[in-house]
């Protein structure tokens, strides 16, 4: 019985270490993919940000045209390439 206490030990060390590490596997792809799902949160939160920041600044400007009595065009601001993020 004294010949297997090595061996037994061995092998609940290896499950012990092939558990250990699947653990850390699937710990470490959770953890990705929760820091993509944020990441992604995040970058829809700051076009939508952007979009409401230009389209402020956007009414501002046009009141600023309506108080001078200058001619404008709302239209025009929106459908500039490159004006609004969208």
């Amino acid at each position: 019985m004294k010949e297997y206490v090595p061996v037994i030990a061995s092998i609940i060390v290896g499950i012990f270490a092939v558990i250990s590490a699947f653990m850390a596997w699937k710990f470490k792809s959770s953890s990705d993919k929760r820091r993509n799902e944020v990441s992604l949160s995040r970058e829809k939160y700051d076009e939508v940000k952007l979009l409401y920041i230009t389209t402020f600044q956007l009414f501002e400007e046009a009141m600023k045209q309506v108080l001078n009595r200058s001619q404008f065009n709302l239209s025009e601001a929106f459908s500039k390439k490159g004006t609004l993020p969208f």
